[in-house]
């Protein structure tokens, strides 16, 4: 039901917006059927030239921060960019 809602969010607001921002939190809820429509809400609002920001709100240390960003920023997913949590210090923003 995400994927319907989002498609039809992303065709009326197209004209209008240069940018969306999923909240990941609801698609992750719904385990690996989530995160297969989230990456076809990705595509299809790439596919409307829209920018999307993926609002994960991630925060972690270097390496981990890191794996968030390839997984999040490349790959099926491939937003154009990810809130991210800063309280870890510079190592937690800085592979975004």
């Amino acid at each position: 039901i995400y994927l319907q809602f989002c498609k039809g969010v992303i065709d009326v607001v197209a004209p209008l917006v240069p940018i969306v921002k999923p909240q990941l939190a609801y698609f992750e809820a719904l385990g690996p059927d989530g995160t297969t429509a989230l990456a076809e809400v990705i595509a299809y609002a790439h596919e409307k030239e829209l920018l999307v920001l993926a609002d994960g709100k991630r925060g972690d240390i270097g390496s981990t921060a890191e794996a968030y960003a390839a997984g999040w920023l490349a790959g099926p997913w491939a937003a154009d960019a990810l809130t991210v949590n800063p309280y870890l210090g510079i190592d937690s923003i800085e592979p975004f």
